[in-house]
């Protein structure tokens, strides 16, 4: 298979450009906005990525123009790296600013540094994760996200099962949550401090989660939240947002992503990324 160096532009014969780029994604815009840049960059459809980001995080995202297509898969397969910022006392049903309000503490969380690196590195070597309901996974032949936005509501019941309702309340359909086994080479606390009630409000409403239906300081119970900030190394097909929440429960607390960077891919880093601006 053809190699290419990354960040380089090559071009064949006819003058078609081909290349593995390493882009730093703002929060804010959809994987999709950036491959769509990049067509119009290199002013070729011939453009894919190599993972999506959400829109609410930001960080490297491998972009493959032309014959570096064919390479989407090796880049799937690599091992990544994110710095995940934890809001803790509340929690989501996607695990991050995107998803809706279902769990929070209606008192103070008291943050122990020395417990929560004790949980943090119990999820070492790996893990039995749960596929969170907010994702791309088929179950039955059908994307459990289109699920989720396809049904007017939806409860989680025990053993990982999933029920959705129709407008009328009926339950009309029920699935279970895969679960899969994850490795977490490395996961440290790198920071931890604290939100106010209005900076929360204002990062959740943000996101295009919440652009319907804005969020109001009257929907947070306390006036701060505590967070965390960790640095986590994890194999193909973890999912961060998954793991917060998992986080959150290993603490006996709601917990959920308010940020996400990924800084590495495979051999790959933020440390020398393309600019097309």
């Amino acid at each position: 298979m053809e190699s290419f160096q990354v960040n380089k532009i090559n071009t064949d014969e006819f003058g078609r450009t081909h290349g593995v780029f390493a882009y730093n994604k703002p929060v804010g815009v959809s994987s999709h906005d950036i491959v769509y840049k990049f067509r119009r960059h290199f002013n070729t459809k011939k453009v894919g990525h190599a993972g999506t980001l959400d829109p609410f995080a930001s960080g490297l995202l491998i972009i493959l123009v032309g014959k570096a297509t064919k390479l989407s898969d090796k880049f799937l397969n690599n091992d990544k790296e994110y710095k995940a910022r934890i809001l803790l006392g509340i929690e989501t049903n996607s695990g991050d600013p995107e998803g809706d309000l279902v769990d929070k503490s209606k008192e103070g969380v008291n943050i122990d540094l020395k417990d929560i690196n004790v949980k943090l590195k119990s999820f070492l070597p790996g893990y039995n994760q749960t596929v969170p309901l907010f994702s791309s996974v088929k179950v039955n032949g059908k994307k459990l996200r289109e699920l989720a936005r396809q049904y007017s509501a939806f409860k989680f019941n025990l053993n990982n099962e999933v029920e959705f309702f129709d407008i009328n309340g009926k339950s009309v359909y029920k699935v279970t949550l895969p679960v899969k086994e994850v490795k977490i080479y490395n996961i440290d606390l790198i920071d931890s401090g604290v939100l106010s009630r209005t900076q929360i409000v204002n990062t959740f409403n943000s996101v295009f989660g919440h652009k319907q239906k804005q969020l109001t300081e009257y929907d947070f119970p306390l006036n701060e939240y505590n967070y965390i900030d960790v640095l986590v190394s994890v194999s193909k097909g973890t999912y961060i947002r998954q793991l917060a929440i998992d986080i959150g429960r290993s603490l006996g607390i709601p917990a959920s992503l308010i940020s996400l960077e990924r800084t590495r891919v495979g051999d790959f880093s933020l440390e020398n990324t393309y600019s097309i601006d």
